[in-house]
């Protein structure tokens, strides 16, 4: 018995051993499985959660042959152009600048008189004698180009100017394109952002140069529909200038109606 029993005892101890050795040489095989998938698993949330917070950005191509490089746009929100002013909604277009052009009317002035040489038509052929007006009348007619004679051998004419040409007589007020002014109808662009013949209403007239809101003034300009009949030197200030007609009465230079708006809102189109 006793030597079965040893017999019995060591044919055991070597399986023991083998068990005890096959576990200290590393981790089983289906755990080994299972920590891989789980480290596959967290890496791939890892990548999705950085893509989502920093996104890829595709970079700009080289330029073209014309010289303009093709962009491809990322996915993102993108800064627009805004629309052009000849496509302005019923919101208007803003802040721009009125100018107010008249006609001097000869029986308003009384300066000292001034004799005026000039054509007496259009074109010119040769100079003559325009006749003589008041002094203030004249340089009024140099600064708006129009004034109507209502006194002498002229009368019901009007005394024309423009530089490089000078004084001439003429049967209506005109523009430098030779059109004629017609009172809350012409207005004469500062800018090349309206073009002949673009309509357009005055919405809002800002303020004038006294930082007030001129309200009868502007009551009437914002009555009636305007065309644009002259660009003759377009600059970058959204400026427009409104013909009004006819001098009113005396100091019409000192009236209300002798401003320019800031700030106002045109509907075009």
């Amino acid at each position: 018995m006793t030597s079965r029993d040893y017999n019995m005892t060591s044919s055991r101890g070597p399986v023991t051993d083998a068990v005890s050795k096959d576990e200290s040489r590393g981790i089983s095989p289906a755990r080994l499985a299972w920590y891989v998938g789980a480290w596959a698993a967290l890496s791939a949330v890892l990548v999705l959660a950085v893509m989502f917070i920093d996104p890829p950005k595709r970079r700009p191509t080289a330029p073209t042959p014309g010289g303009q490089a093709v962009v491809t746009q990322s996915a993102g929100p993108q800064l627009q152009a805004g629309p052009s002013d000849q496509l302005a909604t019923a919101a208007g277009s803003q802040d721009w600048r009125l100018d107010l052009a008249y006609t001097p009317v000869q029986a308003y002035h009384h300066g000292s008189d001034i004799q005026v040489t000039g054509c007496l038509r259009r074109p010119c052929g040769r100079k003559a004698d325009l006749g003589s007006y008041p002094g203030d009348f004249v340089e009024a007619v140099r600064a708006q180009g129009n004034g109507k004679i209502t006194n002498g051998e002229h009368k019901g004419a009007y005394l024309g100017w423009a530089a490089g040409i000078g004084y001439w007589l003429d049967g209506a007020p005109r523009d430098s394109r030779g059109d004629v002014l017609r009172a809350f109808s012409t207005a004469i662009s500062g800018t090349s952002l309206l073009s002949l013949h673009t309509r357009l209403r005055v919405l809002s007239c800002g303020v004038d140069e006294a930082g007030r809101s001129n309200t009868a003034v502007c009551a009437r300009l914002r009555g009636t529909t305007w065309t644009v009949m002259e660009v003759p030197n377009p600059g970058p200030t959204r400026s427009l200038t409104l013909y009004i007609g006819l001098e009113n009465g005396p100091n019409f230079t000192g009236s209300a109606w002798a401003t320019t708006f800031s700030r106002a809102a045109l509907r075009i189109g």
